[in-house]
């Protein structure tokens, strides 16, 4: 799970918001996106962090923060991935 579904399911929770309604609050066809979001699958929208975060009652930079956390991770687990690679082939 990433750092950004992690948040925005307990927040989504915590308003007692099913994902069905607050894709409906953003204007997502479905609940399908912001399960996918919730499981780490995709991002949020940039375009969307505002009204997320609004109707979510918390600050937008709570879900950017954990965005950055989300490709912080990415990016390290990418560079060890790449470091194991050349290893493996130097032998």
């Amino acid at each position: 799970m990433s750092y950004t579904g992690t948040l925005l399911r307990q927040k989504r929770e915590a308003a007692n918001l099913s994902q069905t309604d607050i894709c409906g609050k953003i204007g997502w066809k479905n609940g399908q996106y912001i399960s996918n979001i919730e499981r780490g699958l995709c991002q949020v929208p940039v375009k969307h962090i505002n009204q997320l975060a609004v109707e979510l009652g918390i600050g937008a930079t709570e879900i950017v923060d954990a965005m950055i956390l989300d490709y912080k991770e990415k990016i390290v687990s990418e560079i060890f991935n790449n470091i194991a690679k050349r290893e493996n082939n130097a032998t």
